[in-house]
Order: C-alpha cells, then sequence, then structure tokens
C-alpha cells in the first residue's frame, strides 16, 4: 500500500518521539544508578533541555512550512545520535562517579521533577505537532481541491478551445451565407455601381422586374377580359343557334326511330314462325367455336411435335459432324455407329411421331367438322330468307310446293350426323400401326391385281427389277465392307510388325 507524505511525516515523527522516550527512560535509569555522576548530569541535562527546545521550536518551523521540516526531522536525529554518543561518554563518567553518587541523591530527585517537567513540555510539543498535522492534513485537502479545480479549469479550457474552433467555424459559415444572402438581396432587389466614367448605374432586381411583368399582364388580362366577354357573347348567340339545331335533329330521330321501331316489330313477328332454324343456327355457332378451339390447340401441337421430331433428327447428325470434324473420327467408323444412334433415338422419336400423327389427323377432323357446322348453319339461314320469299308469292300451289321442298331440304340437311366423320374411333391412332394396316391392305389390292392377266405380269416384271436393285446395292456394301475390313487387317499387321 503506497504511503503519502503526510502519512510518511506522522510516522516519522512518531519514531522520533518513540525514539525520545526511550532515551530519556534510560538516562533517567542510568542517573539513579549514577549518584556519583549528579553534577556532570546538571551540566548535560540542561543541554539535552536547550536541545528539546530546539526540538519544539523545529516542530514550529515544520508547522509554518512543510518542505523544511523533513530536514528539521533529520537535524533531530542528528542530535539524538550526538546526545547518544554522550550518553556513553557519560556511562564512562558515571563509573568513575560512583562513589559521589551518593550524596547527589537529593539533587538526582530535583533532576528528575526537572525531567518530569520536561515531559509535560514535550507532551505539549506532542499537542503542537498533532495540531500541525492537523494544519498539513488541511493544506493536502486544500491542495487536492485546488488539483480538482486545475482539473475543471483545464477541461473548461479544453471546451472553450472547441467552442471557440465551433464559433470560428460558424463565424466563417455565417460569413460566406451573409455574402450569399447580400447577393440574393441584390439580385431581387437591384444594386447600384459606378462605372469607368465615375457615374453611378443602377441595376434593375427581380422584384422590379416582376413589378413591370405584372404590370404587363395585368394590362394584358384587362385585354383578355374585353375579348372574352366579347367571345361569350358571341358564344352564347351560336349556343342558341345550336340548341334549336339539336332540338330539330332530336325530333326527326325520335321520328325515324319509331319508323325502325315498327319496322323491327313487324319483322318479329315474320320471325316468329322461323325460330327452330334461328335455333339450329345458334347450336351450330356453338359449335364451331368449340372445333375451332380444338383445332388451334391440335395445330399448335403439331407445330411443336414437327420442331420435336426436327432437333430429334438433328441429334445424331450433329453429333456426326462433331465426331468427325472436332474429334477427328473417320468417317466409315461414324457410318458404321449410325444405325446405333438412330437406335438409341428411337424411343425419344417414336413418341414425338405419334403426336404429330395424332394431332394432324385431329385437326384434319375439326377442319371437316367446322366446314360440316358451317354448311349446316348457312342452310338454317337460307330458310329464313327463303321462306319469306315464298311468302310473297302467294297462296297457289307452285308456293306451297316450293315451301315443302324447302322444308324437306332443311330437315335432311339437319337429321345428317356430323358424327360420322369420326370413323374407326374404336382404333388407335397410332402411325405403327396405321402403317401395318395399310401395308396389309396394299398388299391384298396386289394380290388381287395378281389375277389380271397384263397388270399381274408387269407387277412380277417391276418385283424382279426391284429384286435386282437390291441384290446389286447389297453387293456393292459386300465388296466396301470386305475393303474395309481388309484395310483394318493391314494396318494392324503393320502395326504388330
Amino acid at each position: 500500500m503506497w504511503e503519502t507524505s503526510e502519512d510518511r511525516l506522522k510516522r516519522l515523527i512518531k519514531e522520533e518521539k518513540d525514539h525520545l522516550w526511550k532515551r530519556v527512560n534510560e538516562l533517567g535509569s542510568e542517573l539513579e544508578k549514577a549518584q556519583s555522576s549528579l553534577s556532570t548530569l546538571e551540566k548535560t541535562a540542561p543541554e539535552h533541555f536547550s536541545k528539546t527546545v530546539g526540538n519544539q521550536r523545529k516542530t514550529a518551523e515544520i508547522k509554518n512550512k512543510a518542505t523544511t521540516q523533513f530536514e528539521a526531522i533529520q537535524e533531530i536525529v542528528k542530535s539524538v545520535e550526538e546526545g547518544k554518543e554522550l550518553v556513553e561518554e557519560l556511562k564512562k563518567s558515571i563509573s568513575s562517579a560512583h562513589e559521589t553518587s551518593i550524596n547527589q541523591q537529593n539533587e538526582i530527585s530535583q533532576a528528575l521533577a526537572t525531567a518530569e517537567s520536561q515531559n509535560s513540555e514535550l507532551a505539549e510539543t506532542k499537542l503542537e505537532s498533532e495540531s500541525t498535522i492537523q494544519g498539513l492534513k488541511d493544506l493536502i485537502e486544500e491542495k487536492n481541491l485546488l488539483s480538482q479545480r486545475i482539473e475543471t479549469v483545464t477541461e473548461q479550457v479544453e471546451s472553450s478551445e472547441k467552442l471557440t474552433k465551433t464559433l470560428k467555424t460558424l463565424l466563417t459559415s455565417a460569413t460566406s451565407e451573409r455574402k450569399e444572402i447580400r447577393q440574393i438581396y441584390d439580385d431581387v432587389f437591384g444594386h447600384s455601381y459606378e462605372d469607368e466614367f465615375g457615374e453611378v448605374q443602377q441595376v434593375e432586381g427581380l422584384k422590379e422586374q416582376l413589378e413591370s411583368s405584372y404590370q404587363k399582364i395585368k394590362d394584358d388580362l384587362s385585354i383578355l377580359s374585353n375579348e372574352l366577354s366579347k367571345t361569350i357573347d358571341t358564344q352564347s348567340t351560336k349556343l342558341e343557334e345550336l340548341v334549336d339545331i339539336f332540338n330539330e335533329k332530336t325530333d326527326e330521330a325520335i321520328a325515324s326511330a319509331n319508323d325502325k321501331y315498327q319496322g323491327i316489330v313487324y319483322k318479329i313477328d315474320a320471325l316468329l314462325p322461323t325460330a327452330l332454324t334461328a335455333g339450329l343456327s345458334g347450336a351450330y355457332v356453338e359449335k364451331i367455336k368449340v372445333e375451332k378451339i380444338q383445332l388451334e390447340k391440335h395445330e399448335k401441337s403439331f407445330f411443336i411435335a414437327i420442331v420435336g421430331l426436327i432437333i430429334c433428327s438433328s441429334i445424331p447428325l450433329m453429333y456426326s459432324v462433331f465426331r468427325v470434324l472436332f474429334q477427328g473420327q473417320e468417317f466409315v467408323s461414324v457410318i458404321k455407329d449410325t444405325p446405333t444412334i438412330f437406335s438409341l433415338m428411337l424411343p425419344v422419336y417414336a413418341p414425338i411421331l405419334w403426336v404429330a400423327y395424332s394431332s394432324n389427323k385431329s385437326y384434319k377432323l375439326s377442319k371437316r367438322l367446322i366446314e360440316e357446322y358451317t354448311h349446316k348453319e348457312v342452310s338454317s339461314k337460307t330458310f329464313e330468307g327463303l321462306s319469306t320469299q315464298i311468302s310473297k308469292i302467294g297462296e297457289d300451289e307452285s308456293s306451297g310446293e316450293l315451301r315443302t321442298r324447302l322444308l324437306f331440304n332443311l330437315l335432311q340437311v339437319n337429321s345428317e350426323n356430323p358424327g360420322k366423320l369420326i370413323s374407326d374411333y374404336n382404333n388407335s391412332d397410332h402411325p405403327i400401326i396405321d402403317a401395318i394396316d395399310k401395308s396389309s391392305k396394299l398388299a391384298d389390292a396386289i394380290n388381287k391385281l395378281d389375277n389380271v392377266p397384263l397388270v399381274g405380269n408387269l407387277l412380277k416384271h417391276l418385283n424382279a427389277k426391284a429384286q435386282a436393285k437390291v441384290e446389286q446395292k447389297a453387293d456393292e456394301a459386300r465388296v466396301v465392307l470386305d475393303a474395309h475390313v481388309e484395310g483394318n487387317l493391314a494396318s494392324k499387321a503393320s502395326n504388330d510388325s
């Protein structure tokens, strides 16, 4: 634990006091034993007393000035050491004066009384020292307070420096803003200056320009107000004329609408017997809309399937070109691997082909149904016009026959079921099955033609020519394959050698 200067000073003073009391007690015991050296003790006691008084004075000096007390205490220590040496000398003298000490016992008693008085004086000195220490404590507290005040003043100085910098910044910005405000003021209210000839020139500001512009606008507004009043009078006259014309046109439109209304009512009355044809026409129109939606759907599916077939067909070709051009493989080996590639692409190619075939077939069916429903719609709508024209002929035999035939044709057209166009709905639209079916039908037709004399010979001749071409192509392929195999064997033999 660190000691302060005050605590250290107290400790030193206490040690000196204890040492002094110890020495005084030793001196008292020595004086009791040394009765013979009373005279010498009487000489040394005043000297010790004077030293004690000097110590008191030094203690008072410590009270006045803290910096000199430590030096005074050191001097006291030196004097005590000198007293110690003196006591040693006294021991020697006491041993020699032992014989004369009995006679001087009374004087020693007086010396003891004097020592007691000195002890009381030392107690007073202790009190004075304690008061001095208390004063030193007060001084230390004042020193701490002064240190705190100094720190506070330092902080205030730093804050004042910061405030000074802030004020300088604010002053700079205020000066620049004042210049800007002055510039704006001059721009708004104008300013004057002296030219090179010493004449004062006045520059108009925005205020004067606005006042002149305001006066000009005010004059223009007065002129426009006069023109507007004239225009209002003119337009009021024209508006009255337009109101009269509108009323006349409205009356004419109402009369025309009444005439059209009467005509429409007459036509509705005439069309009531033909409500059947109107209902059929509406049903056919709905069916046409449905089939058009299906037509667009099948057309889109067919287009997507064709694009898929093109992509699937291009993949083997692009792969072969890549192997030949970029990987440097031989064209013959690439051709040999082509059937394998096509066989691998077949599971992808076949479903897309199936979708394309089915979509094309459904597309044609929807188109045929649209044409059928359109024909029925036109026939139903034609019945209305023809029946009206027949009714205008009159009620004779020819008009009745025409009306009967027209009704028969209408019933015949509407009785035909468009579902007959959807044939083979029990069979799937698989292209392979369809091709096999058609090939079997073609083979049956050719077998039937074999019974015809001239056609049978012609078919046999064509079959022989086709067989010869097939054998020729097989021979050529065999020769190429043998040559390729021999070349590979020769290259292997050369590599082995």
